[in-house]
């Protein structure tokens, strides 16, 4: 009795560690972006960036889940987390494709919701 409740903190500990594993790879990958970055007056944070982290962060949860599949036994709560997963993936991805007016008084062509412009078609 006493080592069943045991496995149950254990697997409980598990989700959380995964949970945690997610937040830090996001704040490592959103760090990451401005590796190629010269100098801190080249650095301009944008949505895009924030949704790009998202986006790769997002596959890592299903994948983990998958590959150890042992240490996750409940099988609701990886369904949950694999659909919030494949969410996180498919709401911000139109995102990074929005094209955004000109700044007023600027007559350059739209352009994309990224850091550096590109422009829309």
């Amino acid at each position: 009795m006493q080592k069943n409740h045991n496995m149950s903190n254990m697997g409980e500990n598990h989700y959380r560690k995964l949970l945690i594993m997610a937040v830090l790879s996001f704040i490592s990958m959103y760090l990451l972006m401005f590796a190629m970055v010269n100098s801190i007056d080249n650095v301009s944070n944008s949505f895009n960036q924030f949704y790009m982290a998202g986006l790769m962060t997002a596959p890592i949860i299903p994948l983990e889940l998958f590959l150890m599949k042992a240490m996750y036994p409940d099988k609701r709560r990886n369904a949950f987390m694999i659909a919030a997963s494949v969410v996180n993936v498919l709401e911000p991805y139109p995102s990074t494709r929005e094209c955004l007016p000109p700044p007023p008084g600027n007559k350059k062509q739209a352009t994309r919701n990224t850091a550096s412009p590109v422009s829309c078609s």
